[in-house]
């Protein structure tokens, strides 16, 4: 077969649907870029928004002797990146000598086309590949921009979080689009709890969540909660991994990495008289009453500032790499040892109970070291040994951190 363009097969035309009347004043040549209304792909000029299709007609006709018909296709040369055919695949045409009804065709702009005019060029082409000469038209896309992207973090319990046996778990979720155009709507979020190697049977928990459609850059939180602890009894531990599920499962963005949010959750049983009357003297010493005092009113000591403290206090003299005064309301003085039990169940923000009393440098420095810059070396608070020490907070965090 030869080839449509040595035929010159060719000159087609795109109308707007509807207004297929338009059509009609479309002039078929040979060469060149006649268009209507200044060539846009339609008569009309009208837009196409993002990750949306509209109709267009298509024109193609055989222009010479010797054939009648011929079959091929119509191929979208440029704007590939921006534009596809909505049907998924190049559309097959039967051209004639005289082409005296249009096909009609659906043109997509991509989830990620860029808002503003673009030109598109297409040929007709053979069954042998052939192709004919290049006719263009505009098309305007709205509402474009990059595709939606959706990212979910966990943002509560903390990573590897201890959880005592007398308290329910509750999950938040932070939904991110931090792509540029608005994710569809329909998308289901829900959380499952798997053994500590992700594998095997899940529990689902709560109840999916239909999330709305989030804008461009827009973020929304949503909470399940693990209302009946599912810890072991008697004094064993357990860790679960809890999984984020996205229904439908056709759905998909720029970057489904960003939709694999996990967590993991350690149960610790029940431990009997592990009150905070074990870790209470620790609180009571000097080495913590001293700091936890520094920045209260009532404070007095001479030749220190609540400013500056790493000038003296630095890395080398005490060992800690970022010493500093707590904030007035956690003074230590003068505290009753409920008041104090409240204290010690008050991490830092993103950290847990345990994190915090088993991992805090000034903590560490208090129990196990005592270095101070004059390069005297202070008494140590009690227990005076971290291994004691972390396994009266693991004790006491098992027992439900009892006040009494």
């Amino acid at each position: 077969m030869k080839k449509i363009q040595a035929l010159a097969l060719a000159a087609f035309v795109l109308a707007a649907i509807p207004g297929a009347a338009d059509a009609a004043l479309v002039r078929l040549v040979q060469a060149g870029n006649q268009m209507p209304s200044g060539g846009w792909c339609d008569a009309n000029g009208q837009s196409l928004a993002a990750n949306s299709s509209r109709s267009y007609q298509l024109q193609g006709r055989i222009d010479g002797a010797g054939y009648s018909s011929i079959n091929g296709k119509i191929r979208m040369k440029t704007q590939t990146d921006k534009f596809e055919w909505a049907a998924g695949s190049e559309p097959a045409v039967t051209f004639t000598e005289y082409a005296s009804s249009p096909n009609t065709f659906s043109i997509k702009a991509k989830a990620g086309a860029p808002a503003g005019t673009h030109t598109i060029d297409f040929v007709a082409v053979d069954a042998n590949n052939g192709e004919s000469e290049v006719k263009s038209c505009k098309i305007t896309v709205t509402g474009g921009g990059t595709p939606p992207d959706l990212k979910i973090t966990f943002t509560a319990p903390v990573t590897n979080a201890d959880v005592p046996a007398s308290q329910s778990v509750t999950f938040t979720l932070k939904l991110e689009n931090i792509g540029q155009t608005a994710m569809p709507s329909g998308v289901t979020i829900a959380l499952r709890r798997f053994d500590h190697t992700g594998t095997g049977m899940s529990t689902e928990i709560g109840s999916p969540q239909t999330v709305s459609a989030l804008a461009g850059g827009g973020s929304n939180n949503i909470s399940f909660t693990e209302a009946t602890r599912p810890g072991p009894t008697g004094t064993a531990s357990v860790t679960y991994l809890y999984k984020v599920l996205i229904t439908p499962s056709s759905y998909t963005d720029v970057n489904p990495s960003n939709h694999l949010a996990t967590r993991s959750v350690r149960y610790v049983a029940a431990q009997a008289g592990a009150t905070f009357a074990t870790l209470k003297e620790t609180f009571q010493h000097a080495r913590c009453t001293t700091c936890h005092g520094f920045s209260a009113a009532s404070s007095t000591k001479p030749g220190h500032s609540t400013s500056g403290c790493t000038g003296c206090h630095s890395s080398a003299a005490v060992g800690v790499s970022n010493w500093h005064a707590p904030a007035a309301s956690f003074d230590l003085r003068g505290k009753t040892d409920a008041q104090l039990c409240a204290m010690a169940k008050t991490a830092p923000a993103g950290k847990t109970v345990a994190q915090h009393l088993k991992n805090d440098e000034l903590i560490k420095w208090a129990i196990s070291d005592g270095r101070v810059p004059n390069g005297t070396t202070l008494q140590k608070a009690p227990p005076a040994n971290l291994t004691t020490w972390n396994q009266r907070v693991d004790a006491w965090i098992a027992g439900g951190m009892l006040c009494q």
